[in-house]
């Protein structure tokens, strides 16, 4: 997708994503997008069935289950490329977008352990 900003959306229903064999177990339960800047989780999973929360559990800050490992297994069952680093952060404006794809930096690849994840936000001009 051209936007900026990916975030990983997970939703209801029968697993789609392909996994490379090291990818962990939880992935495997759900389905996983790539979402448009501009779209919140809700959003792109609304015509899948619908945003499941269970997907917080593999995307989302450590308070809520998440962790590093799980994000870099999805990220790199999605876009490929195990020597991609996932760079841990925070965000302090308040966007709780957890595993998440940032192009504009040189990391690329984040994982934020702080706001919680919401399936609500939409980062419009990040």
């Amino acid at each position: 997708m051209p936007a900026r900003e990916q975030a990983l959306h997970g939703v209801r229903g029968e697993p789609e994503l392909h996994l490379n064999p090291r990818a962990v177990e939880p992935l495997k339960a759900r389905r996983w997008y790539l979402g448009p800047l501009d779209q919140s989780c809700n959003q792109v999973c609304a015509i899948q069935g619908g945003f499941h929360s269970a997907a917080t559990a593999v995307v989302g800050t450590p308070a809520q289950g998440g962790n590093i490992e799980d994000c870099t297994a999805l990220l790199t069952a999605l876009l490929g490329n195990d020597d991609d680093v996932v760079v841990e952060g925070t965000q302090g404006a308040g966007n709780g977008i957890g595993c998440h794809l940032f192009e504009a930096q040189a990391g690329r690849r984040w994982w934020l352990t702080t706001p919680d994840s919401s399936p609500d936000v939409v980062l419009v001009g990040a």
